[in-house]
């Protein structure tokens, strides 16, 4: 009790920086955006959907960190803000930063422990002079009046009780992890010109493979394709049935057209430069190609995804498919391959 009145006294006192005059009719919003210290605030607020509570009518209290505040953190939390497996987490720390009345420090002093919309309680602590602190966070201005709120600016983030973020990267992304190729929602597809007039494309229905991906060193990734040529499909059978025969895949001698890296490097933005042997009518050839990174995500509770594209041309005559070269097919060959690899998460 004595150290609520000697804070309600202190800070009845009049010390604390002055509100910036920025007119009137100004939002909680608009007012932090027009002080130039939260843009990492904002951000948050946006990226969490508080951004209409923070600008309509209505009684608020913010705590706001500015952005020297956000830079304390580390920066691997940072990134983790945005992870969509935290968004939960995220509105829960924003949900902490705000109090659903308007409350001077002076009031807050008076009630010690204001309720926050997370459910959580800050204390409040008197440092001596003019100083304040809000759990571990130094008071830097107090008292920012706006039409819909008030708002304390503060120089440490304010983290809820077990508040704990989950980087994605960390969990599930980052370091070596095999995947089994997803058949359903991947796609082996070749493209050739149909005398020298139109492209005719077609695919394969059966197929497996495995990718291997080690985003620490990319080198040690690896991806493996093995495709069962009986099951093309150009969407005419008799056709279908013709390129089976020998005179294209011989699929009775040659039922599999299988690809195995041999060398793997990292590029830009995840994607992975890649060279391996791809056999064909039981001929083996060097191909290279660029698998270019789709996407990488938590799929579900229990699962952990990501895509590759690549898209290269090789010659159907180095494989000892020669005919109707060049009358009837060209002898270039467009290959698409997207693979969208699962694996089980490990927590």
């Amino acid at each position: 009790m004595l150290t609520q009145i000697v804070l309600a006294a202190a800070l009845g006192s009049g010390g604390g920086a002055p509100a910036p005059d920025l007119g009137d009719d100004v939002d909680v919003l608009a007012g932090l955006r027009s002080d130039g210290r939260f843009a990492s605030f904002i951000e948050i607020v946006e990226g969490t959907g508080f951004t209409e509570m923070l600008a309509n009518d209505g009684a608020l209290t913010v705590f706001a960190p500015t952005d020297n505040a956000f830079a304390k953190l580390p920066a691997a939390s940072l990134a983790a803000f945005r992870e969509a497996d935290n968004l939960e987490a995220v509105k829960n720390l924003v949900r902490f930063h705000l109090v659903d009345e308007s409350l001077t420090l002076a009031e807050i002093a008076k009630t010690m422990r204001p309720v926050t919309l997370q459910g959580g309680t800050i204390a409040i602590r008197w440092l001596g002079g003019e100083d304040y602190a809000l759990e571990t966070a130094t008071v830097l201005d107090r008292d920012l009046e706006f039409t819909n709120g008030i708002v304390h600016v503060i120089d440490e983030v304010l983290l809820p009780r077990g508040f704990a973020l989950v980087s994605a990267a960390d969990l599930y992304g980052r370091g070596e992890h095999t995947y089994a190729v997803d058949t359903g929602h991947s796609s082996v597809v070749f493209r050739v010109m149909h005398m020298g007039v139109g492209a005719q494309w077609g695919w394969f229905d059966e197929f497996k493979g495995e990718l291997t991906v080690n985003t620490e060193e990319p080198e040690k990734s690896s991806i493996a394709l093995a495709v069962a040529v009986a099951s093309i499909d150009t969407r005419d059978e008799g056709r279908d049935r013709f390129l089976q025969s020998e005179s294209f895949f011989d699929a009775d001698n040659h039922p599999g057209l299988l690809f195995v890296s041999t060398k793997v490097a990292g590029l830009e933005a995840g994607n992975l430069a890649v060279t391996g042997d791809l056999t064909l009518r039981g001929v083996t050839r060097e191909v290279s190609f660029t698998a270019n990174k789709l996407g990488a995500a938590r799929f579900g509770p229990n699962q952990y995804k990501v895509g590759y594209e690549a898209d290269f041309t090789i010659k159907r005559s180095a494989y000892g498919m020669t005919f109707g070269i060049p009358g009837v097919a060209g002898d270039e060959i467009r290959l698409v391959i997207a693979l969208e690899g699962t694996r089980d998460l490990e927590r």
